[in-house]
C-alpha cells in the first residue's frame, strides 16, 4: 500500500544541513560494512561482469549474484539470495561508476529534473502569468500551482529491488536540472534505497556556489499519474540522495 503523500519541499538551507550531517564524519551509515563487502565482491567478479552488457546486475551479502536481461529477473536473484541484507547493488551494467551531476541551484530536498521528465515522456510547460506548471504526455495533462516560480508534482517512487514500501513524494519540477531526481536522506531510509544501489559515488554540484554534495544513486521505478482517467507514465531511473 502506498504511504501518504509527504510534505512539500523543504528550503534549500535545510538540505545543506542534512547533506553536511550525511557527509563523512557525520551520522553513521548502517549499510557501510555490507556495502564494503559488496564492493569487494563486485571487484572480484570483474571478469563475470564484462559480458553482461545491457544486463541488470545483482550483488548482495558479499556475493556477486549474476545478471539478467530483465530487471524483474535480477531483482529475483536478490530475493532468492535469502533474507533482506543490509545492502545490495542492483544496476544496469555500464551505469556504475562515479558521477558529477550539476544543478543550477538547490531548490529543496526533493527535485525532479529534465532526465526524469524525458524518461517518463513528459513535457513541462510553465505559464508565469497563470501561475501554473503543466505536465503533458500526448492528450493527458496535469497542472500545478507555482510558488516562487516553481511547482511540486507528486510522483510514486519505488526501489527497483521491490524491497521497501513505495512512497508518493512531492518533487519540485525543475527542467533546468539535467539530472533525474533528488530525494532526501530521510526518503532514502524510508524507501530502503540501500537495497537498490548503483555502485559508485555521485557529487551533486550547485552551479551557483560550486558546492559539491556527496550523494549515492539508487535504481528506482518512478511513476507519474494523471488525474481523471488514471493514465500513468513509468520509468526505471537512477535517483540521487545525500549520503
Amino acid at each position: 500500500m502506498d504511504a501518504p503523500c509527504r510534505l512539500a519541499a523543504i528550503p534549500a538551507a535545510l538540505l545543506l544541513s542534512a547533506c553536511a550531517a550525511a557527509a563523512p564524519g557525520g551520522r553513521s551509515d548502517p549499510a557501510a560494512s555490507a556495502r564494503a563487502a559488496d564492493d569487494a565482491a563486485l571487484a572480484a567478479a570483474s571478469a563475470e561482469l564484462a559480458p553482461l552488457e545491457d544486463h541488470f546486475v545483482a550483488v548482495a551479502g558479499g556475493r556477486f549474484l549474476g545478471g539478467a536481461m530483465l530487471l524483474e529477473d535480477a531483482a529475483r536473484l536478490l530475493e532468492e539470495a535469502g533474507p533482506a541484507p543490509a545492502h545490495a547493488y542492483l544496476f544496469l551494467a555500464g551505469s556504475e561508476g562515479d558521477r558529477r551531476v550539476p544543478i543550477p541551484a538547490l531548490y529543496g530536498e526533493r527535485v525532479a529534473g529534465a532526465a526524469l521528465l524525458d524518461a517518463l515522456g513528459l513535457t513541462a510547460e510553465v505559464a508565469p502569468g497563470e501561475g501554473t506548471l503543466t505536465l503533458r504526455r500526448g492528450g493527458d495533462a496535469a497542472s500545478f500551482a507555482l510558488a516562487e516560480g516553481r511547482a511540486a508534482a507528486t510522483f510514486l517512487v519505488e526501489p527497483a529491488s521491490g524491497r521497501g514500501t513505495p512512497w508518493r513524494l512531492p518533487l519540485a519540477v525543475s527542467p533546468e536540472f539535467g539530472g533525474t531526481a533528488l530525494l532526501s536522506r530521510e526518503d532514502a531510509g524510508a524507501l530502503s534505497l540501500a537495497l537498490s544501489e548503483i555502485p559508485g559515488e555521485a557529487s551533486l554540484v550547485e552551479a551557483l556556489t560550486g558546492r559539491a554534495i556527496p550523494c549515492r544513486r539508487a535504481l528506482c521505478r518512478v511513476s507519474f499519474e494523471f488525474p481523471g482517467d488514471g493514465a500513468r507514465a513509468t520509468a526505471v531511473v537512477g535517483v540521487l540522495h545525500p549520503r
